[in-house]
């Protein structure tokens, strides 16, 4: 009698089975096609993103759908929370569109609105921001957010809004207010919690775009404001990798307008003194006071995120004829030391 029970409750098991396989077997299918996909496009396709192994993307892709799994769970209590509250809405063909060809399609601006201060929506553009994977390849994206010339949301016209690089969001964040207190200059970072056609995204750090605007904030007259980046898609095959090296790898976020866009006589000055080591000509041409604070500024927050390929800006006054340095994504106290958080 207790096999023939045995074997009978085996049966039972064995005939319904399929309800624990087929929820395992459809995630498994799931995981698959995702991280093929992510693969495919991020890995094969796009190969100057960063670089990151399928096992690595296998992993990326789980711990997307265990979070996705534990918000419907889960879901947080309502609780109040302090930051400032950022409405984005995007009509979700756009998405669509941004998400089309990444990272290529997410490169066009879209027309989004945007919950104002004053509680009214305003009309926006909206596309997807960063070189590298991290910033659109996952369920969340690093956004750029273009206002009209007469509807400025909170003073500014291209604001940034950055996802986490690290598994704590607070390195750019706690650098950037160090920046500002050693009187560099740097953008205002607000610690600020999204929200895409009423989806929570979490929070996010937002940052102003460097342009004219950002130079008269810091009662800076109108200069060239230089941008230094030869990474991502801005690498150069073939030529060494130094931005000081060469003044035609710089590009100008901001322009001097009493001079031909093309000017960058001062820019080639500096590069060349750089590798000549003509420290005569070099004291001449930067305002020593600030390169002092940079230098504090990148030894006491730890970066390494500053180096001779990327994350460069400086901004030349046309008054004094010397360069002075802006801090952009430090990413400070060693985050960059910690896993990579997608």
């Amino acid at each position: 009698m207790g096999k023939s029970k045995t074997k009978t409750i085996l049966k039972k098991c064995w005939k319904w089975s399929w309800l624990a396989t087929l929820p395992v077997t459809v995630v498994f299918c799931v995981w698959v096609v995702n991280t093929t996909w992510m693969y495919r496009n991020f890995k094969l396709r796009y190969s100057t993103t960063m670089k990151i192994s399928l096992s690595e993307m296998g992993r990326l892709q789980a711990g997307l759908l265990l979070s996705g799994a534990k918000g419907v769970l889960f879901p947080p209590a309502g609780q109040r929370r302090a930051l400032e509250e950022v409405h984005l809405f995007i009509n979700e063909a756009d998405i669509k569109k941004l998400d089309s060809d990444l990272p290529y399609s997410g490169m066009e601006y879209v027309k989004a609105r945007l919950l104002y201060p004053d509680g009214r929506l305003h009309k926006v553009q909206v596309k997807y921001r960063g070189d590298f994977s991290y910033h659109w390849s996952g369920r969340k994206k690093s956004l750029r957010i273009k206002t009209s010339k007469s509807q400025l949301y909170n003073g500014v016209r291209e604001t940034n809004l950055i996802i986490p690089k690290t598994p704590s969001i607070l390195g750019d964040y706690l650098s950037y207010i160090l920046a500002r207190r050693l009187g560099l200059m740097a953008p205002e970072p607000r610690l600020v919690e999204v929200y895409i056609n009423g989806r929570y995204m979490g929070v996010e750090l937002m940052v102003e775009q460097l342009e004219e605007q950002f130079l008269r904030r810091n009662s800076k007259m109108p200069g060239d404001l230089y941008s230094g980046e030869i990474v991502g898609r801005d690498f150069v095959s073939g030529l060494m990798n130094d931005l000081y090296y060469n003044p035609g790898f710089w590009a100008k976020e901001a322009v001097n307008n009493h001079n031909p866009p093309e000017w960058n006589e001062a820019l080639r000055n500096l590069t060349k003194a750089v590798y000549a080591e003509d420290m005569d000509e070099l004291l001449g041409l930067i305002d020593m006071e600030a390169w002092a604070s940079l230098a504090a500024f990148m030894t006491i927050s730890q970066t390494i995120h500053l180096d001779s390929t990327h994350n460069w800006r400086l901004y030349f006054d046309p008054a004094r004829g010397r360069f002075f340095p802006v801090v952009w994504d430090p990413l400070g106290t060693k985050t960059l030391s910690a896993k990579t958080q997608y």
